[in-house]
């Protein structure tokens, strides 16, 4: 629905789809990593942490979704 409503894509199903789940690893792995590291690391608050790799996310993905995943 997001492709087809948000992005009004018309592109290919399958390679949409496939490099969407390749970006929600990313973003999983990288907010994964954030969390396990920063907060111990440097003694981060895991609430900034969390804000902070959403904002990345949100930052990259969004232009991913509208230039790349469903053009």
């Amino acid at each position: 629905m997001n492709r087809n409503v948000t992005f009004k894509s018309s592109s290919n199903f399958g390679r949409s789809v496939a490099l969407f789940i390749l970006l929600w690893i990313w973003n999983y792995l990288f907010g994964s990593t954030m969390l396990a590291w920063l907060p111990s690391a440097f003694g981060w608050n895991a609430v900034l942490v969390k804000f902070m790799t959403m904002a990345c996310q949100f930052a990259w993905g969004y232009p991913l979704c509208k230039k790349v995943i469903f053009r």
